[in-house]
């Protein structure tokens, strides 16, 4: 799975299965088909479909864990479910889970897997609701602890990466997306290794440096497309979509979000969002500005369940931007909504550019 073998994973998986059925190993049938499920998640095509059968086996083995005490089921159990709200972007669901997991995974006395836990917890303080300062410091308290396991070291750094550049931290911040990137490199988890765009990407676009992103994301496009990999490749389309686009190659960045488009299963909240958001601007740019209306309000649409607020203020920004002439007044509120969601988060980065736009409004409504 870590080298994206995803289909020799599979075929492993699935003797592991059979035997452990054949054998009546009841506890490692059941660790098998949890570990075939976070496979598939690297290459389903039905995001829906794969989290109804992660959430049905779920509900089978949690109640079974328990009556056994089997605390590394439960961790592992626990994880699919945090894996499950990630998915969509229920970020408060998914640092409950993660937490949950965790507590099981220190009962079991697997490091490993704690360590792992920890750095998917990273990515709920992240893109969740927590405030960028807090999220750094529970980042920070993790690292400090010492993870027995390196692969989960880089997912941390390139968690403190991305909540380094919304404060504006940007040295810091490509000092630790580059040794993320190092380290998952060294340990051979390609990847892994070809999903740190995600993180190096959104500190290049805080900073203004649209090129630079599009060189990390294009990289590992490449890689991952290689791979067949299909859970991290459409959003890293749509990133790379909106690198372009930052450049001004609105053609390019159409055909990226086509891809992205293509590639995205419809319950991909956030990659559905983003392409809708790039091909919305790129309509305004040429004049459709109905069309490019209707695209942005369903980015927003498709948020909305959410609770992750840049993701959410970044569309209320493009709002903004495609509406017309005429629609000022629900321009501005726009952005002052989005101006109060970046700056519950803490993400003084982009706050600080909304407030550019709201001063250059005062003129013209006075």
């Amino acid at each position: 799975m870590e080298i994206g073998e995803f289909a020799w994973a599979n075929v492993f998986l699935d003797e592991a299965v059979e035997a452990a059925t054949q054998h009546g190993y009841a506890a490692l049938h059941t660790d098998a088909l949890l570990t075939r499920l976070l496979v598939r998640h690297h290459v389903t095509d039905d995001l829906a479909s794969w989290r109804s059968e992660v959430v049905r086996e779920v509900n089978v083995v949690l109640p079974a864990a328990e009556r056994e005490n089997d605390h590394h089921l439960l961790a592992k159990a626990w994880r699919l479910l945090g894996f499950v709200h990630g998915s969509v972007c229920r970020w408060g669901d998914q640092v409950a889970a993660v937490e949950r997991a965790l507590e099981h995974a220190r009962l079991s006395g697997d490091a490993r897997l704690e360590a792992r836990l920890s750095a998917a917890h990273t990515l709920g303080l992240c893109d969740g609701p927590t405030p960028v300062a807090e999220a750094i410091e529970r980042c920070e308290e993790i690292a400090a602890r010492g993870l027995a396991d390196r692969q989960a070291e880089a997912l941390v750094l390139c968690s403190l990466a991305y909540l380094r550049g919304m404060r504006g931290d940007f040295p810091e911040a490509r000092e630790l997306y580059a040794r993320a990137g190092h380290l998952l490199r060294d340990l051979g988890g390609v990847v892994l290794a070809a999903s740190t765009s995600l993180a190096s990407a959104r500190v290049e676009l805080l900073a203004g440096d649209p090129a630079r992103a599009e060189r990390e994301l294009a990289r590992d496009y490449e890689a991952l497309a290689a791979m067949g990999e299909r859970y991290f490749l459409p959003l890293i389309a749509a990133h790379l979509a909106q690198a372009v686009q930052a450049q001004g190659r609105d053609g390019e960045a159409l055909e990226l979000a086509a891809t992205a488009q293509e590639l995205a299963d419809e319950d991909d909240v956030e990659s559905q969002a983003l392409w809708r958001r790039v091909r919305g601007k790129a309509l305004a740019r040429a004049g459709r500005l109905d069309e490019a209306e209707e695209l942005v309000r369903e980015s927003l649409a498709a948020l909305a369940p959410t609770d992750a607020p840049v993701m959410q203020a970044d569309a209320l920004v493009d709002l903004a931007e495609v509406l017309p002439a005429g629609a000022r007044a629900e321009g501005q509120a726009a952005l002052e909504e989005a101006l109060d969601l970046y700056t519950r988060k803490g993400n003084t980065v982009s706050a600080a550019r909304v407030r550019e736009l709201l001063d250059r409004l005062v003129p013209e409504t006075a």
